[in-house]
């Protein structure tokens, strides 16, 4: 069954009408057809069964009740990330979607590559169809760009969340390690912070260490942005129990980071 996630607006007393866009994918791409039935999440939690009413592009549909289907994860999990170039910014984003990522805060580092922290419609395109795809209840955020002083200023003012700086100069404290003491005491909000792909300026260290941001690693390898992201987040995500929403790609990688980091 098809899952569409629509604006809070398009629901309305016991229908919703789709977006144009969603539209013409129901009718011309999917091809479905008045009767068939989808899932409709409003992005806020809500989730219900649908039948379709099709009339050419124009598609709107009778909600039948509440569904099941979708879940979360218990822990939220924040990606703070100095973005790659092009498609692998959008990778990174679609397979942080998949696995279970709650936010993504791109930030601008001193070895950033000029012009990649940048938030594009397309963006929020890509992690919908993404949590559409996967089953999420919720679509992920994307922040607008910030320094990374300020996003690791405001990460670690925030006592109720886990912020931990991915660095390789880590190696003698792995990632679960590094977490491990606070999921234990129930800690639900874990912000990872991740860095260009030219590394960490020592400054950079220094700044997030004086914040009380712990630095920890991925083993001894040295994994691209689009990788160590993702990566991080199913550490994460499979420490807490959640290894469902992780995907075998990803858990794979966290079993194998795992032995190489002890």
């Amino acid at each position: 069954m098809h899952h569409f996630v629509v604006p809070p607006e398009a629901l309305c007393g016991e229908t919703v009408a789709f977006p144009p866009g969603q539209g013409h994918q129901i009718a011309r791409v999917l091809r479905l057809r008045s009767g068939d039935e989808v899932i409709v999440l409003d992005g806020r939690g809500g989730q219900y069964h649908a039948r379709l009413v099709v009339h050419g592009t124009r598609v709107s549909g009778t909600l039948l009740g509440q569904a099941t289907e979708c879940h979360e994860p218990r822990l939220r999990v924040t990606l703070l990330v100095a973005p790659p170039r092009g498609e692998r910014w959008e990778w990174l984003l679609q397979k942080g979607t998949e696995i279970g990522v709650a936010h993504f805060v791109p930030v601008v580092a001193r070895y950033s590559q000029p012009g990649t922290a940048t938030v594009k419609p397309r963006h929020h395109v890509i992690v919908r169809e993404a949590a559409e795809q996967c089953r999420r209840l919720l679509v992920p955020s994307i922040a607008a760009p910030q320094p990374l002083a300020v996003a690791a200023r405001a990460a670690a003012g925030t006592n109720e969340a886990a912020t931990i700086l991915l660095w390789e100069g880590a190696r003698d404290c792995p990632l679960p390690e590094a977490l491990r003491p606070a999921l234990e005491q129930g800690i639900t909000d874990v912000r990872l912070i991740i860095g260009p792909e030219g590394g960490w300026h020592p400054a950079e260290v220094a700044l997030a260490q004086g914040l009380g941001i712990p630095p920890a690693g991925l083993g001894p390898l040295i994994l691209r942005t689009e990788t160590a992201g993702p990566v991080a987040a199913a550490i994460a995500l499979a420490l807490d129990g959640e290894r469902a929403h992780a995907s075998s790609l990803a858990t794979n990688a966290y079993v194998r980071i795992a032995h190489l980091g002890h």
